[in-house]
């Protein structure tokens, strides 16, 4: 009979553990983990970018600034709206006013896109 139960017991706590919830601060982490790698995407992204002009230059270094910024928010498992915004901006002014070729234009749309699906996900 104590053999019973304790196997009992045994398989109630390892189907409990099973089937529980994950913690919220680890899906937490999860999500910020996937944030900050859009985040370095879309780094990687502008970087490949070769600006001439000065003004071109100064909407790039803001870009990048503004998602570094971001970033160092995701390692600290927090989520502002505005440095998020802020670098959509940004990708949206190299957007209007940098002459890029098809691909560029097409992944950086692409980058905002995916960065606008983070803020609608995130600002719930």
């Amino acid at each position: 009979m104590i053999r019973n139960l304790f196997r009992w017991g045994l398989v109630t706590a390892l189907l409990v553990f099973l089937f529980a919830p994950v913690p919220a601060a680890l899906a937490q982490g999860d999500e910020y983990d996937e944030a900050r790698n859009l985040v370095q995407r879309v780094q990687d992204d502008i970087h490949k970018l070769h600006p001439v002009a000065h003004k071109d230059r100064e909407r790039v270094k803001d870009a990048l600034k503004h998602l570094s910024d971001l970033d160092r928010k995701f390692t600290k498992d927090q989520f502002r709206k505005a440095p998020l915004s802020d670098a959509i901006g940004n990708i949206q002014g190299i957007l209007d006013h940098n002459t890029l070729d098809a691909r560029e234009r097409d992944t950086l749309n692409a980058d905002i896109h995916d960065l606008r699906e983070l803020r609608l996900f995130k600002g719930r």
